[in-house]
């Protein structure tokens, strides 16, 4: 199990990175340095942080998010700075307390940025948002946009994977995550929805 649980860390998309660096070779080729090492510094940053996340069964909330603002810095600086991204995190929160797993949410994340940002461009507000609730947190990502991304029908194997990593880790604990995906209109279905969520207990027993 622990072995399955380094494969699901260490996952990173090929085509991120090769996009990446054609980038970083676009900035280089344009004579935009100061751009080009701007982008540079935070790949090297967030490739840092994915090598070290994955030695480890749980990091601190504070290191997740830092290297999921890595992975929106890097795809902003793709995207002409077009996207819309941003945090909320409860005050009675902690983030250097709280642990949590590594890149528990990447499928989900880097679903919606690669496909329905980039190849289906569509417009949108990514929130990665952390709840107090009692004796856990719950970590929300959720993608407010004109219409539903229908996840569950168009791309169910970014749900599968996040639930089968969940089944991995709550074999190795006594304390259970809980997995959700939810889709609703806002203001007469002028505004959508989509979030995906963990339930992530204080005491996981590691």
């Amino acid at each position: 199990l622990e072995l399955g649980q380094k494969l699901y860390r260490v996952q990173i998309n090929p085509r991120f990175i090769s996009d990446s660096l054609s980038l970083l070779k676009e900035k280089i080729l344009n004579d935009t340095p100061m751009s080009a090492c701007s982008f540079l510094a935070d790949f090297a940053k967030f490739m840092r942080l994915i090598l070290e996340n994955s030695d480890e069964r749980f990091i601190s909330l504070e290191r997740e998010l830092q290297t999921i603002n890595h992975y929106f810095n890097l795809q902003n600086q793709a995207l002409d700075n077009k996207l819309s991204f941003s945090f909320s995190t409860s005050e009675e929160i902690d983030s250097k307390d709280w642990i949590v797993p590594p890149m528990l949410m990447q499928p989900f994340i880097v679903f919606t940025v690669e496909k329905i940002i980039k190849q289906d461009s569509r417009e949108g507000n990514i929130c990665v948002r952390i709840i107090d609730k009692e004796e856990c947190i719950i970590f929300n990502v959720e993608f407010l946009s004109d219409s539903p991304i229908n996840l569950l029908k168009n791309d169910n194997n970014v749900y599968n994977l996040i639930k089968e990593r969940l089944n991995h880790i709550n074999k190795l604990n006594k304390n259970k995550l809980k997995l959700s995906f939810n889709e609703f209109s806002c203001e007469e279905n002028i505004s959508f929805t989509s979030k995906m969520s963990v339930n992530i207990p204080y005491d996981l027993n590691v």
